[in-house]
């Protein structure tokens, strides 16, 4: 019930709140954090029609195309629960900078899918003929940068909050 309700959250504050800061094209993709996260700390497989759900309802919200941005956090989310099986690390202080490292790879397969899916389906406007791989990679490098930024001023309070509704959940039982 919970993560549903960071997953509006993030939606809403994703959709209104934070394009008033960001230049189009670099704000920060709250709920791809939040999936890569959770994908982390439960598992691909009690997230992933969830994230499906919560990408639905962000194209909604967007109006950008129905399932691209689902496609697009089960990518990221895929990605990174596979590489955390391989970087499984038991050491706390290494925890953190495993995170960071699968926040990007998730962030890089989420933008992979939400500009190759348009480009392979031939819906770059003409003027963007001029595209080079540079740019691309520079565009790609700020999403990541910003997502990264993000995560970390988000990863303590969410700790935190995690941490206080596990003992409120074992005061109320």
């Amino acid at each position: 019930m919970l993560t549903i309700f960071f997953a509006v959250a993030a939606i809403f504050i994703q959709a209104a709140f934070l394009p008033n800061f960001f230049v189009p094209g670099n704000i920060p993709n709250l709920l791809l954090l939040l999936a890569v996260f959770y994908t982390v700390r439960f598992g691909f497989e009690k997230v992933w029609v969830k994230l499906i759900l919560a990408g639905l309802v962000l194209d909604l919200a967007t109006f950008s195309w129905t399932g691209l941005n689902a496609l697009a956090l089960i990518a990221a989310a895929f990605s990174s629960s596979f590489l955390n099986r391989r970087f499984l690390v038991i050491h706390a202080k290494w925890k953190f900078i495993i995170l960071v490292i699968l926040m990007a790879a998730g962030t890089l397969a989420g933008e992979i899918v939400l500009f190759g899916v348009p480009f392979l389906a031939h819906q770059i406007p003409d003027n963007s003929s001029g595209f080079e791989l540079a740019v691309i990679l520079s565009m790609l490098s700020r999403k990541i940068i910003f997502n990264l930024v993000m995560f970390v001023a988000a990863y303590w309070p969410l700790m935190r909050l995690e941490k206080f509704i596990k003992a409120f959940n074992r005061q109320t039982l």
